[in-house]
This record gives C-alpha cells, structure tokens and sequence, in this order.
C-alpha cells in the first residue's frame, strides 16, 4: 500500500466502549501507516439506547498516536454527535500540538 494512504481503524472492535492509546499504538506499529480513527460513537448495535452525552472511554493522549478523528454521527442525534465528536477532535489537536 502506498505509504500516503491512511488507514482507517475501529478499534479492537467496530463498537468499543473504550479506546486505549496501547490499542492504537499496536494496530499503528502493525500496518505501519498514518492512522485515524473511524469512532463509531453513538452506535447503539446490540444495545436499546441513545447515546446523547459527550464521547466518553477514549484515551486522553489518543491524539499523539492517531493523525485524524472521525465520529459516526446518524438520524436525529447528529447534532448532539457532532457537538461531542468537535469537542473529542479538539482535545486531540491539542495533544498533537
């Protein structure tokens, strides 16, 4: 693969409660590419819920490890999806700084 290319990952799972910079470091190091992150916060599969609040069980210091962040917002709850994955991706440019 062209060492441009960036690779999308989901995590150890494609809806993951939690998100470890030791995760994102191994997956990193394994397919030796810039990495961003495709969360799929606020998917709710398997679970009857709405997820409304902030992003929440991401690694604080995520952003030294991934290039870029990406939320899954749908429906009806984009905009609260969109408020709280802008506040994630600001934390983590903060890190890279």
């Amino acid at each position: 693969m062209n060492p441009d290319v960036y690779v999308f990952w989901t995590c150890d799972a494609v809806v993951t409660p939690r998100i470890r910079r030791a995760a994102a470091e191994s997956y990193k190091n394994a397919v030796n590419h810039r990495l961003f992150l495709w969360d799929n916060y606020p998917v709710n599969d398997g679970l009857p819920t709405l997820h409304l609040g902030p992003v929440s069980g991401r690694a604080p210091d995520l952003g030294e490890v991934i290039d870029g962040y990406m939320g899954n917002g749908f429906g009806d709850a984009k905009k609260t999806v969109s408020a709280g994955v802008a506040w994630m991706h600001q934390n983590l440019n903060r890190q890279q700084r």
